[in-house]
């Protein structure tokens, strides 16, 4: 079993040089399965195996051999993660490919992000590999700006308690990752915004690890820029309501992945509070716990 994941900090940012944390998400996973009953165009594995088998130089590092004759008697996959919601479906099916067919597991962690990445790209047109690696190790993963990769083997101090708001709307993360790239090339005050937006990313995240006080302060700062900078990120029925939280200082929201719907993530202090909002607004939500699950399920 593969668990889901959730970036905690460093969606989009992470592509031009920012840190990033993820966690593994334990209360949504998935696995591969024959099935016995032949192959099946309309299995939802389906072109992605046969993307990777029609590219055998590229994806070497795996057994593409076993991966065509288990296709060929029906391999598919049985996942209760949510499609096109930020916590990292096509990342835990990546990761679930990859424990099951690479030939070699004995490599370093950027060697196996970096292949990682190759696969997924085939889902979002670009990928930092950072979504399957986290589901893949089911280890909290702290991303540096400067390139190493930390696992993170204890619980985690949480300055403020974190859960996901369900906006019930499904997103597309291909088409949002491709719009930033483009921005990020040709548009100079977007360029300039992102390069705010990278420096705060990074004081959060080193903030939030070391539970320090000045947390609520930076995540406050970072909700109110992604909420105007990225507001087409943020479903109309729901921004107002995060506006609402920032403003009153009962939450502070911020993107889940890619955006355009699906979870939004959220910190708070008085999870009590938050929980009577969304309550009274009809609105789904649940907490997200920092500490581990068990061995076998990485944390959740």
């Amino acid at each position: 079993m593969t668990p889901a994941k959730i970036l905690l900090f460093g969606e989009y940012t992470v592509l031009v040089g920012s840190q990033a944390f993820a966690i593994p998400y334990a209360d949504f996973s998935c696995r591969i399965s024959r099935s016995d009953t032949g192959f099946a165009s309309q299995n939802p594995l389906s072109d992605f195996v046969s993307y990777l088998l029609s590219h055998p130089q590229q994806y070497a590092f795996l057994d593409l051999e076993r991966l065509r004759d288990d296709h060929q008697h029906g391999l598919t996959i049985i996942s209760d993660i949510p499609v096109q919601y930020g916590v990292g479906s096509s990342g835990a099916v990546t990761a679930e490919i990859y424990r099951q067919y690479v030939k070699r597991q004995d490599k370093p962690l950027h060697q196996v992000k970096a292949e990682l990445a190759a696969m997924e790209r085939f889902m979002h047109g670009n990928s930092s590999g950072i979504d399957p690696l986290v589901c893949l190790y089911q280890k909290p993963l702290i991303f540096r700006h400067e390139g190493t990769i930390q696992i993170i083997n204890h619980p985690i101090a949480s300055p403020c308690h974190v859960f996901l708001i369900d906006t019930q709307v499904k997103a597309p993360t291909r088409d949002y990752v491709l719009r930033f790239l483009e921005d990020y090339q040709h548009n100079k005050p977007f360029i300039l915004k992102i390069q705010q937006l990278t420096a705060l990313v990074n004081e959060c995240t080193d903030a939030f690890l070391s539970s320090s006080p000045q947390f609520t302060d930076m995540i406050k700062k970072l909700s109110q820029l992604q909420l105007n900078l990225f507001p087409f990120l943020f479903p109309p029925k729901i921004i107002d309501h995060l506006r609402d939280g920032l403003e009153k200082d009962l939450f502070y929201a911020k993107l889940c992945g890619s955006g355009g719907g699906g979870f939004v993530l959220a910190f708070t202090t008085n999870l009590d509070a938050a929980q009577q909002y969304f309550t009274s607004k009809q609105i789904p939500m649940r907490e997200v716990r920092l500490t581990p699950k068990d061995d076998s399920m990485g944390w959740g």
